[in-house]
Formats: structure tokens, C-alpha cells, sequence
């Protein structure tokens, strides 16, 4: 009877000893590892890669006062950095894994309705998407077709006027 008593006991002491480690592990190695990959972002010169990882940190550490920090960096740059692409000129607004995201400078002269009808519909079904992702697409030079990358996006419904996404 002693015997499996320290069985038990033992195995109670294990799991205590596993469970703090995980908790560790999960609550200090993990979060100072993410804190060690800004810092080398931002030592690397990427600031809007450290800013992010930093601002999806939350209140770790100085994280968040790091990611304040950064931010008037990255908007400056993003505000002053401009490409040409496809006969327009565009923001570069990110620039992550090899991809960059781009906001067109100018307001396309091509001036379209969100729909062609006066009904309620959601961007999925709005007859500006249907245009962007045929004709205005179609009439881009194939060589920068080829560059763009097909993205899903998700966005919520509109919680001040209670509308769909």
C-alpha cells in the first residue's frame, strides 16, 4: 500500500511540475520570444513588420509603448512611399512575405455606382466588384496581371448601422 501511495505521489508531483513548465512555457518563453522577433524586426529596419508583431503583443512587456513608437514611422512611410504599377500610381501600405499592399493614389477617372440598381446588396454583390474583378482587371497589362495575388477577405457587418458585411 506504501508503494502505490508514492506512486501516486510521485505522479502528482510530476504533473504539477509538467503543468508549470507548460504555463511557463505558454505565459514568459513564448511572449519573450515574440518580444525578441520585434526587437529584431526593428533592428532589421523593417518597422512595419515590428510595429505589428509589437501591437498584436498587446500589454507585454513595454510592447505597447514599442508599437506607439513605431507607428508615426510606419504611417510616414507609408504616406511617402509610392509605385507605379499598371499605369497608375499607388501607396504602398504593407510590405510582408514577399507581398506588398497597395492603395491606388488617385480616385479612379472612371467614376462607378457601388451598384447599378437602388437595391440593398453587400460588397460580395454590388456590381463595383463584378467591374473591378472583370474589366477594370481585364484592361491591366497581363505581365502585372500575373504579379497580383488572389486574397480573401473577411469583414464583419457594420455594427453602427446594423447592415450586412
Amino acid at each position: 500500500m506504501k508503494r502505490s501511495v508514492k506512486i501516486i505521489l510521485i505522479s502528482a508531483i510530476a504533473l504539477v511540475v509538467a503543468l508549470g513548465l507548460a504555463a511557463l512555457t505558454i505565459w514568459v518563453i513564448v511572449p519573450a520570444a515574440k518580444y525578441g522577433k520585434a526587437g529584431s524586426l526593428e533592428k532589421g529596419g523593417d518597422t512595419a513588420g515590428a510595429y505589428e508583431a509589437y501591437d498584436r503583443m498587446g500589454d507585454y512587456r513595454d510592447a505597447l509603448d514599442a508599437a506607439q513608437k513605431l507607428q508615426d514611422q510606419v504611417v510616414a512611410s507609408r504616406s511617402t512611399d509610392g509605385v507605379q504599377f499598371a499605369g497608375y500610381d499607388w501607396l504602398v501600405l504593407e510590405q510582408r512575405d514577399g507581398k506588398t499592399l497597395l492603395l491606388m493614389k488617385e480616385v479612379l477617372k472612371d467614376t462607378r455606382q457601388y451598384n447599378s440598381s437602388l437595391v440593398e446588396t453587400d460588397w460580395e454583390n454590388c456590381s463595383l466588384r463584378v467591374w473591378l474583378n472583370g474589366s477594370f482587371y481585364q484592361s491591366l497589362p497581363e505581365a502585372d496581371r500575373a504579379l497580383i495575388v488572389e486574397t480573401t477577405l473577411t469583414n464583419g457587418d457594420n455594427a453602427e448601422y446594423s447592415t450586412k458585411a
